[in-house]
């Protein structure tokens, strides 16, 4: 899903691909690798505030149990109460 982009009195038609959207409010992102890095949320937290959004979801399919698997990102939080697997 394209989302547009305005910045600086620019605006992009395509500022940043979502893997997912739900209901207009919460943001997701999908990868699928067999160990969570602290790299992940980062990207999403930069598109909550691109689109103005209050919450994001990294899902790591790549893991065992996908509970573990689940970070969730709330824009204003600081980056370290991200913790994988405690997102609900």
């Amino acid at each position: 899903m394209s989302v547009p982009v305005t910045y600086d009195g620019l605006q992009f038609d395509e500022g940043f691909r979502l893997d997912f959207l739900v209901e207009d409010a919460v943001l997701g992102e999908i990868k699928s690798v067999e160990k969570h890095h602290p790299v992940h949320p980062k990207p999403l937290r930069t598109l909550l505030v691109l689109a103005t959004l209050p919450l994001g979801l990294v899902l790591n399919l790549g893991l065992e149990r996908m509970q573990a698997g689940i970070t969730r990102i709330i824009k204003g939080r600081p980056a370290e109460t991200d913790a994988p697997g405690q997102g609900t």
